[in-house]
């Protein structure tokens, strides 16, 4: 739940700082996310209203900015908890972590656990984004 990694270039600041900065009073906190594929290509998309909520850090997202480039990776998981491979739990989202060897908040159902997106997946295919893989850099930033 608490970071890690180096943060000059491979860094997960952590559930629970990532919840800190959403909880801020009257501010909005938004959510950009960008990827680039192998040819350099960056494409973003930014959601308003980013807030991780209760216990099990569900993602709730405002609207889309409708200039994203990248799409909407995060439609099957809007509600979901983040679960990690390491989770001990029955619910089909726990399996898709244990599958994927990654954390990330998955789908619910079962037959979605290949999911639209996980940018914690392993490089480089199980890196996705709005179904899309093969990227070389992803990069979550909130203001």
């Amino acid at each position: 739940l608490v970071g890690f990694g180096d943060a000059r270039r491979d860094y997960w600041l952590g559930l629970s700082n990532i919840k800190s900065l959403t909880k801020q009073r009257d501010v909005k906190t938004m959510l950009r996310i960008e990827v680039t594929d192998a040819n350099g290509t960056t494409t973003f998309v930014e959601y308003y209203d980013f807030d991780l909520k209760f216990k099990d850090f569900s993602l709730h997202l405002g609207r889309i900015n409708y200039e994203s480039t990248a799409g909407d990776g995060f439609r099957d998981s809007v509600g979901t908890g983040f679960v990690a491979p390491d989770t001990n739990a029955e619910a089909p989202s726990s399996n898709c972590a244990k599958n994927s060897r990654s954390g990330w908040w998955m789908p619910t159902a079962a037959a979605k656990c290949s999911g639209r997106s996980n940018l914690n997946g392993l490089f480089p295919d199980g890196i996705k984004w709005n179904g899309l893989s093969g990227f070389i850099r992803t990069e979550m930033k909130i203001k």
